[in-house]
């Protein structure tokens, strides 16, 4: 016994040892949280339960004793190839116009050889390959990507040259469709290019007058020159185009041909105007001032709608009379005053004359020009034109009844 103490020795030995052995316990397992903290310090928090200390024994060897299931997961869409683009088939290259045109045995003697082709070209020195004959010293230029230019030497009178294109390359890629070969020279017949020459487009019976059959064609004669110009590869034209040619060398398409219509007729207007429109074509109207607005010439808006649908306006005299012989006083009206009209109330540049009843002169040719005029047409039947008869270009004419054939024997190709 303890001095003072009633409790025996051996009891308070057991107690020790007892309290030592509880206290012990928790440190064979994983330390317990931290136990909150109680108003009565010496009061413990509840223990954990011995499953709840066997898996944490288990989770520090390696193993759980819960399985765990794997997160669903969400396939992945399947990447799309990329598809392959096909490679575009470059376009054949056309020529839409060249200088000269073939068959010009009167080119201007300074005028260069143009090619335009119908898309961008690769202006690569090897992209192309020509040849002229007899053999001329020249260099080539690009104007823009789609306008070929060489200048050559200057060419002798009285010999024909041969041009010809055999390679040419675009920018895609795509090779000349065709070679090809113009033939031209100087000093020779002229320009192949045909002016028609129309003035009534009526349906007749057949028995009027032979001066009405000579200056008619039927609607449907009209239509059928219309279809062999264009069986025969032929480019209707401006009237200002042709001249652009003689005068300047601009280029033209291949086999160039002009329309005109005399006098003003209104049968022309509402038989050959409809389809000169549905086929996208133009065409020159001769009209005199003095009588437009008559019963049977065409009006001024008539003529303004002309113009705003591309058409040209040219002039045929104040008064249909004879010009040939024209004093300063009467120049001043059939030429002067008949353009200066015609502008004011077409709003269009009058720059062409036809002679009336195809009377001319040098001295006629002499008085437009001094007016501004840039050429001149008479009624001369020839399919060719010279750059120095600006003021007397040709024209072909068909009478009434005429096949269409007629035309073909009088056309130069």
């Amino acid at each position: 016994m303890i001095p003072g103490s009633r409790v025996p020795l051996f009891a308070l030995i057991m107690a020790y040892v007892i309290a030592g052995a509880l206290l012990a316990r928790p440190l064979l397992a994983e330390p317990a949280p931290t136990p909150a903290r109680s108003q009565h310090p010496l009061l413990m928090a509840p223990r954990p339960s011995p499953t709840a200390i066997g898996a944490r024994i288990s989770a520090m060897a390696g193993v759980t004793g819960v399985t765990r299931q794997p997160e669903p997961t969400t396939p992945e869409e399947p990447t799309a190839m990329p598809t392959a683009t096909p490679t575009p088939t470059p376009r054949p290259v056309q020529v839409l116009r060249s200088c000269p045109i073939d068959g010009d045995m009167d080119l201007l003697s300074a005028a260069p050889i143009h090619i335009v082709f119908d898309q961008p070209m690769d202006t690569d020195p090897s992209s192309v390959v020509w040849s002229i004959t007899p053999t001329l010293e020249s260099r080539v230029e690009w104007l823009a990507p789609e306008h070929l230019l060489v200048r050559t030497v200057p060419r002798e009178d009285g010999v024909q040259y041969r041009f010809v294109l055999e390679v040419a390359r675009s920018r895609e890629g795509g090779d000349l469709e065709r070679p090809l070969a113009l033939r031209f020279g100087q000093g020779g017949m002229g320009a192949p290019i045909p002016i028609l020459m129309y003035h009534h487009i009526d349906l007749l019976d057949g028995t009027e007058p032979a001066d009405t059959l000579e200056w008619t064609v039927s609607p449907q004669q009209f239509v059928a020159h219309l279809n062999l110009l264009e069986e025969l590869g032929a480019h209707v034209v401006s009237l200002g185009e042709a001249v652009d040619y003689l005068q300047r060398g601009e280029p033209l398409p291949p086999r160039p041909v002009v329309l005109t219509f005399d006098d003003g007729n209104p049968c022309a207007y509402e038989n050959a105007v409809p389809a000169l429109r549905e086929r996208g074509l133009t065409a020159t109207f001769f009209v005199c001032p003095a009588y437009i607005g008559d019963y049977n010439v065409l009006s001024w808006e008539q003529l303004r709608h002309l113009v705003e649908d591309g058409f040209t306006i040219g002039a045929h005299g104040y008064q249909h009379v004879k010009v040939h012989a024209l004093s300063p006083a009467e120049a001043e009206v059939q030429f002067g005053l008949a353009k200066r009209r015609l502008e004011e109330e077409t709003g269009a540049q009058v720059e062409f004359f036809a002679y009336p009843f195809g009377w001319f002169s040098r001295r006629a040719a002499a008085q437009l020009a001094a007016y501004g005029y840039r050429a001149a047409l008479t009624i001369n039947p020839w399919g060719y034109q010279k750059p120095a008869d600006l003021m007397y270009l040709n024209r072909i004419r068909m009478a009434y009844g005429e096949p269409a054939d007629e035309l073909r024997y009088k056309l130069p190709w």
